[in-house]
């Protein structure tokens, strides 16, 4: 039977402040956030907690509290195996995920401390009454600073999350063990109209924010890009420099559309060389057209707006030399279905 939800929130409050006491008892834990550039100050006020290496401590403190082990399952606390019941997390720094008001807490995600190479890097709770990882954002009381910023900065990561919030900028949230969702702009949608994503710069991160620009939600919204050079996170860059945030600039959503397009090129180029870096003519070729179809393609399976469409459009035929009217053609039977106004809105381009 499940917990009510204000029950659920008083066990997760109180595993919580458990985790928090762990944590400060153990100096090696503490070295390792402060490792990561996290004050001290912003680990207490953000309820940073350590799930010791013991299979059972936590099982045994709730259950010295009164909670029985089947109060424990629902929110994912613990797991029953061959030797009985366990502890879920284990040897995990432990961010708790807070709601709008940092009140109550709704579920957990836990990072790996190391130990075992078979362990995932990060755990999160299950979905719960009080949980959903399609919508939840950690550092969701960041809204009220979000709505006094007019934008929301969304990072990857937990660690992203707080060393963006301690170099200053406090309009920032996480996801939380997923990719950004429709559900997750939505959310913004309520708190902003200006979104700027500063997902990581590796491939899996490439593809959710390309997925995320070209959600549904995402289309009443201002969604911006800050790149992050390097296949770097954003942890990582203000742990090098604290002000880095303060001088990088934020692209457009179809400008960075049509640099990841570019990189993209650029990657099956250079995997295809020679290895004296001799490329070959018809290689570069056959890639520029998988470039400009899937540029094409994209315009037209997500743009709705004649004007624009017609103007991005325009842009792949100027960058690859093809005459505007072939381009036209291409698409032409797709495009009249959709939208009409985007071929007279096509209309006087030159070759």
């Amino acid at each position: 039977m499940s917990l009510p939800v204000d029950r659920l929130a008083e066990l997760n409050g109180r595993v919580a402040d458990w985790y928090t006491e762990r944590l400060w008892a153990d100096p090696e834990a503490v070295l390792y956030v402060r490792s990561r550039g996290i004050s001290d100050e912003t680990a207490r006020k953000w309820r940073l907690g350590l799930a010791p290496r013991g299979g059972r401590e936590l099982c045994q403190a709730l259950a010295a509290d009164g909670w029985g082990v089947e109060d424990l399952v629902e929110p994912g606390f613990v797991r029953q195996g061959d030797r009985g019941v366990s502890d879920y997390f284990r040897h995990r720094l432990m961010f708790p995920i807070l709601d709008t008001d940092g009140r109550r807490v709704l579920g957990f995600s836990g990072r790996d401390l190391g130990g075992r190479d078979d362990a995932p890097k990060y755990l999160g709770s299950p979905g719960t009454a009080l949980y959903r990882k399609r919508s939840t954002l950690y550092g969701a009381p960041n809204h009220i600073a979000i709505r006094q910023a007019e934008e929301a900065l969304v990072v990857e990561g937990n660690v992203d999350m707080l060393a963006v919030y301690q170099s200053g900028h406090r309009n920032v949230v996480a996801t939380c063990g997923t990719a950004l969702t429709g559900e997750h702009l939505a959310t913004l949608g309520q708190w902003t109209r200006r979104v700027t994503l500063a997902l990581d710069s590796d491939e899996a991160g490439l593809a959710a924010t390309r997925k995320a620009i070209l959600s549904t939600e995402a289309r009443t919204l201002d969604v911006r890009v800050l790149p992050l050079v390097g296949d770097k996170d954003p942890a990582s860059i203000l742990l090098a420099d604290p002000a880095a945030l303060d001088t990088m600039e934020t692209v457009g959503r179809w400008d960075w559309l049509w640099q990841s397009y570019e990189r993209e090129h650029e990657r099956r180029v250079a995997k295809r060389s020679a290895p004296d870096g001799r490329t070959d003519r018809f290689l570069v070729l056959e890639s520029v057209i998988i470039w400009k179809d899937a540029w094409c393609s994209l315009v037209r399976d997500h743009m709705t707006d004649p004007v624009l469409a017609a103007s991005l459009l325009a842009r792949a035929a100027t960058a690859f030399g093809i005459r505007a009217e072939i381009v036209q053609a291409e698409f032409a039977p797709t495009l009249k279905a959709r939208a009409p106004s985007i071929l007279a809105a096509m209309d006087g381009w030159g070759g």
